[in-house]
């Protein structure tokens, strides 16, 4: 490892590894869409810290035994109060495209648009619901992004 740009990452990492707990880390570095589009050094995740939350309540509803679709329901109804717990704990960050807003689509995110529109095939009925609220929701997350350009997953 003779590249000084080598070097330089990875006495970023350590410095951060030593320096920074996991919750510190959470608050700090922001899980982003693996859509391509970011310039900046990023966490990347599909659809963002909005796609991994989605996943984290479909692994929670999908665990109980019985009563999924009134857990669901629940959830989607009280979805700011969940949000709120969440951003207590880690960055919420989401993105739409311009060209997602020129069209008046409700989101550009081509994750959660799959995700939205594609529920039973991600093992998740009736997430559209969750999904909608989610992206109804996203003007209060910590980092909201309009993206240009095509995507670049």
């Amino acid at each position: 490892m003779n590249n000084p740009e080598e070097q330089h990452v990875l006495h970023s990492i350590q410095k951060l590894a030593n320096w920074l707990t996991v919750e510190e880390a959470a608050q700090q570095v922001l899980g982003y869409c693996v859509d391509g589009r970011t310039a900046h050094p990023i966490f990347g995740m599909l659809g963002g810290t909005g796609g991994a939350l989605l996943r984290l309540i479909q692994a929670f509803v999908q665990s109980l035994p019985t009563g999924r679709d009134e857990a669901l329901t629940e959830i989607v109804e009280n979805l700011d109060q969940v949000l709120g717990i969440c951003r207590s704990k880690i960055k919420l960050c989401t993105h739409t495209d311009n060209h997602a807003l020129a069209k008046h689509e409700p989101t550009g995110c081509g994750y959660l648009k799959m995700y939205r529109d594609f529920s039973d095939d991600y093992g998740f009925p009736g997430a559209d619901r969750l999904v909608s609220k989610l992206v109804e929701a996203r003007m209060e997350a910590d980092k909201f992004e309009i993206l240009t350009g095509k995507h670049q997953e």
